[in-house]
């Protein structure tokens, strides 16, 4: 593209860092002939168009138990932000039903070339989480996520401490 191009990314614009970063790789793009619209939506309107594909780019935040694959490429779906039909979307399923553990491992090496060399996506490092937490919450050590959103494992074994909050003065 020797004069450049236009695309327009949808951020979420109750979340200020989407902001912040879309400015942040508009400025960068821009150095290179690329001219990014930023454009806020409500959640319920950015879903909207996500669920339709009506978008060019588009922001989200997912936690995945495998950071080869992501969320959307390896899960087909109305929500799936990377489906797409090609020879990786089989790739994916067969690493999914492959049982032997160092063939699977070769078949996500493989796949995990493709994926960084197609550029679906760009992957930003996770936030920094501050975890608070009382003194009478026993056996909670700070764990937000146990893979794909999941806090079950953590708050099923968390238990108050009911006279030392008492003793405290709550």
């Amino acid at each position: 593209f020797p004069n450049g191009f236009s695309v327009t990314v949808l951020i979420s614009a109750s979340d200020p860092t989407n902001s912040d970063i879309a400015q942040l790789v508009a400025a960068m793009w821009a150095k290179v002939g690329v001219t990014l619209t930023i454009k806020p939506l409500d959640a319920t309107a950015k879903a909207g168009l996500e669920s339709t594909r009506s978008y060019d780019l588009t922001t989200f935040g997912q936690s995945i138990s495998n950071t080869l694959i992501p969320m959307g490429y390896s899960s087909p779906g109305p929500n799936s932000l990377f489906t797409k039909d090609d020879p990786e979307t089989a790739m994916t399923q067969q690493i999914g039903q492959t049982v032997d553990a160092t063939a699977r491992l070769a078949l996500e090496k493989q796949l995990a070339l493709i994926l960084l060399d197609d550029a679906y996506y760009l992957q930003f490092a996770n936030p920094f989480i501050l975890n608070c937490y009382w003194p009478w919450l026993k056996n909670y050590y700070g764990e937000v996520d146990a893979g794909y959103h999941n806090t079950v494992p953590m708050t099923e074994r968390i238990w108050i401490d009911q006279n030392l909050k008492k003793t405290m003065g709550y």
